[in-house]
């Protein structure tokens, strides 16, 4: 085959290279690009457009290697563009299916722009040589990008740290063939367009959820002191310093590996705190720990004598550093009296040239305390530049006032000065440590592009505190607003009250907003902090992203707790509040939750019922200072009792009460009654006969008449037989009943594997389930689905007829991962044919890490959809241990609206854990695991898309190393996985298997019903009826509002008893009536069902009493009033499951058993065939 030169020849501008040849192999072409050395690029007349500016709007601590800097000066100049690199693109039938795609920022200024590619090159200087091997084809496109380093070293994409800007588009050439035996010669100009460049790249060179190229981590860590007093510090007190990771542009950057250090002051170890109050307790830590992907820590200490050290350098000695980070200590730092009076200088880092702007200056103790008794002029000295005292800078001064009872008072200052040159502002005034502000002249645009805030972030709960907010534009320089703007204040969980008063006399509301008038270049605000700790404010605008303001507030929390009542009574569920509170009593809020261990005489409950136990600790969420939790009272003594509770967290005072518990009353019978109707084939349980929490136990049971035997407190009736018992507590109080068995109408055990006869089933297509064996089968369309337990430990257990909800699944080749619709990054896909997948066949693809930098992680992505916004989404996948132990799979959704929820199972263990990457601020919060035979398991998460641009799967191979399962990925890990059916569908449930090709597809909904005379025929009540009925639910299925099931006569709408299951796992009954003009509708309250099997009964009479009554897993209850003069009728009706006789449910189930009585069954033979 014939070598392929690249000759790229300026028509116009440049010359890029003479034609150079070089040999090839049969399978490819080497091509060599040459580009012009910087000598020969300024020798050319260059072609530029209008001097637009970036104006990307970015944050601290953002991810972009690609930045918001001014745009490049051209081939020469201060910001040359002096690297260059080559991409290369094939055709591909969407843009989305290149290996790389880079684009401008939708935000950004100027025209659009957006490209795929294939090949990216190495980065060479001007004057350097591109090499690359190409295959051959027609319709190459080549893209000569330009890159401005601010170092002037041009690494790699994905190595440059933050060195390179944006990328600029200089050269293009398309339609080229590289045509096998055939020289090719291309001819390229070479351009340079201020706004033709692109901002964000995604491929396999650019980190995974990152908008730019290559590692933007730390290289260094520094010894910052910012705040007032800057870099200097009050003797003998507790100061601090923050410890900053930092990039290549000193920006903000967060550490690659966990980092161990001390702090030096004047070359002599420090005692060193994590706290203000570790401070003030003298509570030393012996070093200071940054880990993986944190950008800073606050370090305190204790400041010397001025008299010993007048002067501080802080420097940092490191423990452990296993990315050699370089040390920036701070040094001169000044030491003070906390009496010594001085001035803080609220001004911008950086001003633009030519504009007036209006600082702060505030008269301030070193202790950062206000000084308000300043009334005298004090004198301002500007060195490049002028001070002035008006906002349109025309009147000269050369000092300033304030007025009576102000600590603070305006100044204007205007530069001339040349870009990069500084505009240092001294305060001065006998007694005064001068104040100093040292300024910089910037460069940009008037757009307002981002924030500067400037606040005490060490302070107290409820201190004023005063904030200056500062206007930005794309290089972070200081401008006058064009328009006026609101700016709001917010803090996470009602973290702090807003004020516009120095005093923090009279508050703006909740949650506080600023006007702030055009011309103006910053604002201020106060505000109070409400809690301890370390919080952050959140300042929005409509303009800008939002910025966290971060500070520390001191303080000491408590724990309160209090009953409903302090007086109660045996088989009352009382309620308790427990809040975090300040020591003053006022609500406090955290931002993660707070465990609270109980010691309590009673068992505590989440439900007001007190059905679910929570054992001995209740949660208080965070952004929350509110728990509810239930006790359940009892006392099984003669007499009154006082008995104690305790309320305990970490960090927090504790709370406890003491209730006074009533004796328990007489002992008496279930609601009074003395006879009842019983089932015939359930074991009575005679507890439920008699009501809780009476009489004094032990309590005994004795049989009167009857064939039924009866052993200790459990009764097995025979079929229609009268049964007599006498009941007795310690105490001799004693009461008998009687107990009459119903038989049964029919009973429909699904569990055994066989639909009965007359039931009318339908599901238009296939459905998979697990047969006996274990093994992922399908059953044809209009086939009823007798699941088995898929978990080989439980023998695959009959667990009923699967019932499903109509599904699709998003996910095309969903068992193919070699197919071009999965994005592969530093991933291979090796398809396997010794593994047997779920379904039994000898195929599945193995996903194997190949990551040898450990840049990045090593996934495979899924063909994205559109996702609609507050939809949730359930998404799984198969999986089996390879060589790999930690795996993971993630939801994740991308754009203007973005997040994420994942899963991570150790393979070796089954464990699962709610995934955590360190690039979002999402947590998972739903996920689990499905376990299958031959070392298989199926995992699964939700999540509640916020309408963003695409979502999709992403799958990990090789999730974290190590032993022990964490949720935070390691881009270290290595290993390879088995992975299959994966599966995105809409909807809370994890539904069965739907396998796909190159679309999408869907399972048809299950529903059935049977008409009560073929299911039973000798039915024919008008007046009375029980119903039973037995469901769990599959792994993975979470409940929505639907049917589970209905018992209708000939119109559902005017005849019917159903049980609705609702989502949180609740289950609610509902009983319909309507004859003429008599109508009646009664429901039940809500009740807790269990995540396995569930058992529920439902009974209906015309009686005077009790004419509706239900129990779910033996929580019961009744209507307690006559059910009216018209019963539902339902000889000749319809029996639905999976529907409300109207329309399907939307539920996932297992269907186990049904079963009819012609008969009102009572409390206690609800409650006894209800048991779990």
């Amino acid at each position: 085959m014939k070598k392929y030169t690249i000759c790229g020849l300026s028509l116009i501008l440049v010359f890029l290279i003479s034609c150079t040849r070089s040999a090839v192999d049969k399978n490819g072409a080497n091509v060599v690009i040459k580009i012009p050395s910087s000598h020969e690029l300024q020798a050319k007349t260059q072609n530029f457009s209008s001097n637009n500016y970036v104006n990307k709007l970015i944050q601290k601590n953002a991810l972009q290697t690609m930045s918001s800097d001014p745009a490049p000066t051209g081939f020469d100049g201060t910001r040359p563009l002096n690297c260059f690199a080559v991409m290369v693109s094939v055709p591909v039938s969407t843009e989305d299916k290149h290996k790389y795609h880079c684009s401008k920022n939708a935000s950004s200024q100027g025209a659009a722009v957006s490209f795929g590619a294939d090949v990216l090159s190495a980065v060479v200087s001007s004057g350097g040589a591109i090499e690359m091997t190409l295959d051959s084809g027609p319709d190459r496109v080549f893209r000569l990008i330009g890159l401005h380093s601010k170092n002037g070293a041009c690494p790699g994409i994905e190595e440059s740290g933050g060195v390179y800007g944006n990328g600029y588009l200089v050269g293009e050439e398309s339609n080229v063939d590289l045509i096998p035996s055939k020289d090719t010669e291309i001819r390229m100009k070479m351009s340079y367009d201020s706004d033709k460049y692109v901002d964000q790249c995604d491929g396999v060179n650019f980190r995974e959820d990152s908008s730019g190229g290559g590692d933007n981590s730390a290289n260094r860590l520094a010894v910052k002191k910012d705040y007032f007093p800057v870099n200097q510090i009050v003797e003998s007190t507790c100061q601090s310093v923050d410890v900053v990771g930092q990039n290549n542009s000193s920006n903000f950057a967060s550490v690659k590996s966990t980092v161990t250090f001390k702090l030096l002051g004047n070359g002599a170890a420090m005692n060193i705190y994590s706290s203000y109050e570790g401070c003030s307790t003298n509570s030393a830590v012996s070093d200071v720990t940054i880990t993986a992907g944190q950008d800073r820590s606050q370090i305190w200490f204790v400041g010397p004598s001025k008299n010993t050290s007048p002067n501080l350098d802080i420097s940092i000695s490191f423990a452990s550093n296993p990315d050699g980070l370089l040390e920036v200590p701070l040094t001169g730092i000044q030491v003070r009296s906390s009496n010594d009076k001085s001035f803080e200088i609220y001004a911008p880092n950086r001003i633009l040239a030519g504009s007036c702007y209006q600082f702060n200056l505030d008269a301030k103790y070193m202790s950062n305390s206000n000084y308000s008794s300043h009334f005298s002029a004090t004198t301002i000295a500007v060195d490049n530049g002028a001070a002035y005292s008006d906002s349109s800078c025309t009147t000269s001064a050369t000092s300033v006032s304030f007025t009576s009872g102000k600590s603070s008072s305006p100044i204007y200052v205007k530069t001339s000065g040349l870009f990069d040159s500084k505009v240092k502002i001294t305060a001065s005034y006998s007694g005064f440590v001068d104040g100093e502000k040292i300024i910089e002249v910037g460069t940009g645009s008037s757009v307002l592009a981002n924030v500067e805030v400037r606040h005490n972030n060490q302070t107290m709960v409820g201190d004023c505190v005063k904030t200056t907010v500062t206007f930005l534009n794309e290089n972070y320089t200081a401008i006058n607003l064009p328009a006026a703007l609101t700016l709001n204040m917010s803090g996470s969980g009602s973290v702090a009250s807003y004020y516009n008063d120095q005093w923090c006399m009279a508050p703006n509301g909740g949650v506080s907003a600023v006007a702030v008038a055009a011309g103006a270049s910053s604002a201020e605000f106060y505000f109070s902090p409400l809690i301890y700790g370390t919080q952050i404010v959140q300042l929005t605008t409509a303009e800008i992203p939002a910025y966290g303001m971060q500070y520390f507030a001191n303080y000491q929390y408590k724990i309160s707790a209090t009953p409903s009542s302090y007086t109660v009574a045996p088989g009352e569920c009382v309620p308790v509040a427990i809040y975090t509170q300040y020591q003053n009593s006022s609500a406090a809020y955290f931002g993660t939750p707070t465990t609270v261990n109980v010691t309590s005489p009673f068992a505590m409950f989440s439900d007001s019922v007190c059905k679910n136990n929570i054992g001995n600790s209740a949660t208080i969420q965070g952004g929350s200072n509110y728990a509810g939790v239930f006790f359940l009272i009892d006392n099984a003594t003669l007499g009154e009792v006082n008995l104690n509770l305790i309320f305990q967290a970490a960090g927090l005072s504790p709370s406890s009460f003491s209730l006074t518990v009533s004796q328990r009353p007489a002992f008496s019978s279930s609601w009074g009654l003395s006879a009842h109707k019983v089932p015939h084939n359930y074991p009575l349980d005679m507890k439920l006969f008699w009501v809780p929490f009476t009489g004094i136990g032990p309590y005994t049971y004795s049989k009167t008449a009857g064939t039924g035997s009866l052993a200790g407190d459990i009764y097995s009736p025979v079929a229609a037989e009268n049964a007599a018992f006498a009941v007795s507590d310690s105490q001799g109080a004693t009461f008998n009943i009687t107990a009459q068995t119903v038989q049964n109408v029919f009973t429909n055990n699904f569990v055994a594997g066989q639909l009965p006869s007359g039931y009318s089933f339908s599901r238009g297509s296939v459905g998979k389930y697990y047969d006996s064996s274990g093994t992922l089968v399908d059953a044809t369309a209009g086939t009823p689905r007798f699941d088995r337990d898929s978990d080989p430990a439980t023998g695959h257990a009959a667990v009923g007829l699967l019932i499903e909800p109509a599904s699709t699944n998003h996910v095309v080749y969903s068992s193919y991962l070699s197919a071009s619709s999965w994005n592969k990054s530093y991933t291979n896909v090796v398809a396997s044919t010794s593994v047997l997948d779920p379904t039994g066949n000898s195929y599945s693809d193995v996903l194997e890490w190949n990551n040898p930098t450990f840049t990045n992680m090593a996934y495979a992505s899924s063909q994205a959809i559109a996702p609609s916004g507050g939809i949730t989404y359930s998404g799984s996948v198969f999986v089996k241990q390879d060589t790999a132990r930690f795996v993971g799979m993630k939801i994740h959704e991308y754009g203007s609206s973005y997040g994420y929820s994942g899963v991570v199972i150790d393979l070796a263990t089954a464990a699962v854990v709610g995934m955590n990457d360190p690039w979002s601020g999402d947590y998972s919060a739903n996920f689990g695991v499905q376990k299958l035979k031959n070392g298989w398991f199926r995992i699964w998460t939700n999540y509640v898309a916020k309408g963003g641009s695409g979502i999709q799967l992403y799958l990990y191979p090789a999730y974290h190393g190590g032993t022990t399962l964490t949720p935070v990925r390691d881009n270290t890990a290595t290993g390879r996985t088995y992975f299959w059916g994966a599966q995105l569908e809409v909807g809370e449930s994890v539904t069965s298997y739907i396998p796909t090709s190159a679309v999408a597809a869907s399972r048809n909904a299950d529903a059935f019903s049977v008409a009560i005379s073929t299911g039973a025929p000798t039915y024919a009540s008008a007046t009375e009826s029980t119903i039973r009925f037995e469901y769990s639910r599959p792994e993975g299925s979470r409940p929505t509002t639907g049917a589970l099931f209905a018992v209708c006569g000939t119109n559902c709408s005017m005849e019917r008893i159903n049980a609705n299951v609702y989502f949180g796992d609740s289950v609610g009954f509902e009983a319909l009536a309507l004859s003429g003009g008599d109508y009646r509708l009664q429901t039940s309250s809500n009740y807790a069902a269990n995540k396995g099997v569930n058992k529920l009964a439902v009974s209906i009479s015309n009686d005077a009493m009790y004419g509706f009554n239900w129990a779910l897993n033996t929580s019961s209850g009744t209507s307690a009033t006559a059910y009216g003069s018209y019963h539902p009728n339902f000889s000749n009706g319809q029996i639905y499951l999976g529907s409300d006789g109207n329309s399907l449910n939307q539920t996932t189930i297992h269907l186990r058993s049904y079963e009819l009585w012609a008969d009102k069954i009572s409390g206690p033979g609800l409650k006894t065939m209800t048991n779990p």
